[in-house]
């Protein structure tokens, strides 16, 4: 039995490969894999008779992924220009001035999918959900977290919304 440490360091090492998928994820790329997956289910199904498969399942599922991919890098790319959004925030820029060593704990958690840092990393959320990468991009959500405080808007907002929203997670008072 694999111990949970052992576990857990697996997984994340699978959520790295799969992050690596996502950012360097290209529409091009697909045919080729696309028709190994069918080949490779063909095979599966000739290759034993006392175990039925369905050849037409992990097509779908390959199919699916490569959607997921596509839709997941679109949104690492958003995440990557939000980030950079948030820091052009004067607020922002003013506690990184006094603080900078707090932009690695200042976090924003993109869909419950991705989360990025103020100092550029980006990884899978936590607990990711695999449905944030299908979102609309006009439902985008995010969520600033920094130590305990949280808030949430629209990716859509306005600059004086996210000041405002920022202001409140890291307990500045807003200047007006």
């Amino acid at each position: 039995m694999v111990d949970y440490m052992e576990e857990n360091s697996v997984a994340k090492y699978y959520d790295g490969l799969l992050l690596n998928q996502i950012k360097n994820f290209h529409e091009g790329d697909t045919n080729e894999q696309r028709e190994y997956i069918i080949a490779l289910s063909r095979y599966i199904c000739k290759s034993s008779e006392a175990y039925p498969y369905n050849l037409t399942y992990l097509i779908a599922q390959n199919d699916a992924f490569f959607h997921f991919l596509s839709s997941g890098k679109r949104k690492y790319d958003n995440l990557k220009e939000f980030l950079e959004q948030v820091k052009e925030v004067a607020v922002v820029q003013d506690f990184l001035k006094k603080h900078p060593q707090e932009a690695e704990k200042i976090t924003i958690i993109y869909n419950d999918f991705l989360e990025g840092k103020l100092n550029g990393t980006i990884c899978l959320a936590e607990n990711f959900h695999v449905s944030g990468a299908k979102w609309s991009d006009m439902s985008d959500v995010f969520t600033v977290r920094y130590g305990q405080q949280r808030g949430s808007g629209l990716v859509s907002m306005d600059h004086e919304e996210l000041e405002a929203l920022i202001c409140t997670v890291l307990d500045i008072p807003k200047s007006r």
